[in-house]
């Protein structure tokens, strides 16, 4: 049982520093003024940084138009007044582009 708790705090940190948490209201998505699917976004950023840079995340975004992508953030910051979560989302998207450029 210690081992298995000591486990599960280890794994409740780790996600806690790499992820993002979100909870995909949706309350961004109707002040973003680019019109993106925050949500969606944080989703892809978090499994992209739990993954250390796997290939879901920019494979998933190949679907993605251009104009919608992380990098469309135009950091006015109108979302993150609505956030429940009080989540930086413009740095998120900055963060989240240059990751995938790298």
């Amino acid at each position: 049982q210690a081992e298995q708790d000591a486990i599960l705090g280890i794994m409740a940190e780790q996600v806690k520093k790499n992820t993002i948490p979100c909870t995909a209201c949706r309350y961004c998505v109707d002040h973003c003024t680019q019109g993106l699917d925050i949500p969606m976004l944080l989703n892809l950023y978090n499994e992209h940084s739990f993954t250390g840079g796997g290939f879901l995340a920019p494979m998933a975004l190949m679907a993605v138009p251009q104009e919608k992508q992380p990098s469309a953030c135009v950091g006015c910051r109108s979302c993150e007044k609505v956030c429940p979560q009080q989540i930086k989302i413009s740095e998120a998207m900055s963060n989240f582009s240059e990751k995938l450029k790298g």
